[in-house]
């Protein structure tokens, strides 16, 4: 049973209630993962439910992203690089699709990446979720909007 608990855990469905450990025997309490407050209340990729299929592989996952991010910067960002285009980006196809890609997240696994690939895949993450900020709670008007937005996002 500690056997299946841990390999439970190592994929990300339960952890334990503090994050102490990953799965131990003894008198520990554990939750699933939809169950934690925290996921459940503040993560915007989170829809209520985990994804129970085996997680795709890192590097997929960096690949869509990144695919992603560029459709998005392609159609929806001006020429010059000043002017963004939210509220089409907020309706696309490409965003949507960006969206549910999110909801893997939360078993991505980023070791297996190379340096340089993790480097590209947070730069490209940070990126898109700015956007994906901006969408969700509006443009920052100044320095203290801006300090929320990353403060709350």
């Amino acid at each position: 049973a500690v056997e299946f608990g841990r390999k439970v855990a190592a994929k990300h469905f339960i952890r334990h209630v503090l994050q102490e450990n990953l799965f131990e025997d003894g008198n520990h309490l554990y939750r699933f993962l939809e169950h934690d407050p925290v996921v459940s209340t503040k993560c915007f990729n989170f829809n209520g439910t985990t994804y129970d299929a085996e997680p795709l592989s890192a590097s997929e996952i960096e690949v869509s992203l990144r695919k992603f991010t560029l459709a998005i910067i392609d159609s929806y960002v001006s020429d010059d690089g000043k002017r963004v285009d939210y509220q089409s980006i907020s309706m696309s196809e490409e965003f949507r699709r960006y969206v549910k890609m999110t909801e893997l997240l939360h078993r991505f696994d980023p070791s297996t990446l190379s340096q340089e690939e993790k480097l590209a895949f947070f730069i490209n993450l940070y990126n898109i979720m700015t956007i994906h900020a901006i969408i969700i709670l509006g443009h920052p008007t100044g320095p203290l909007d801006r300090r929320r937005l990353f403060g709350d996002f």
